[in-house]
């Protein structure tokens, strides 16, 4: 086996930059698990005060605390606000199910080598994971559309092509 050669160390360190490639505005900063809290309370119920996501939180801290950390969240990104009765009103500025998507992707880089087949196969083997038939079966079925979906995009792909050579 031959000595690795510092230009192959710089591919490797730039083939795995290019793994974790993280998305840009509030999603690329990684949240606290205090953060986080704050966030499924506003996103659970679609706009909350200071003083609401502090009822919402188990084990809360100060209201004063809370305030500073949606104003962080502000800062982040992650939240907005409008000013209702002389009191702020913060709402997430990106949906559940997008920010889902992002935290997956970060997961899947982080953990998984950006591999969904790894990701998936990890939690399907877990014994703390807890998979019914039904849940199988809706799997199966998405597995199924995004076969047919990913035929359909190289079937449009080839014709794209064809029509260039024509022309």
């Amino acid at each position: 086996m031959r000595p690795a050669k510092p230009e192959d160390k710089n591919v490797a360190m730039k083939n795995h930059q290019k793994q974790k490639e993280f998305p840009s505005g509030p999603l690329a900063h990684r949240l606290s698990a205090r953060e986080r809290q704050i966030m499924d309370v506003v996103h659970r119920l679609g706009e909350a005060s200071a003083r609401d996501v502090q009822g919402a939180i188990p084990s809360a801290p100060s209201y004063s605390a809370v305030r500073r950390m949606v104003n962080i969240l502000e800062e982040k990104g992650f939240l907005s606000h409008r000013e209702l009765d002389g009191r702020y009103i913060y709402s997430p500025t990106i949906p559940a199910k997008e920010a889902g998507v992002s935290v997956l992707k970060n997961l899947m880089a982080t953990f998984f080598e950006n591999s969904l087949e790894q990701t998936v196969a990890t939690f399907l083997s877990s014994k703390e994971v807890d998979v019914d038939e039904a849940e199988l079966e809706r799997l199966s079925i998405m597995i199924d559309k995004a076969r047919s979906k990913s035929e359909g995009a190289a079937q449009g792909k080839d014709t794209s092509e064809e029509k260039e050579k024509i022309k």
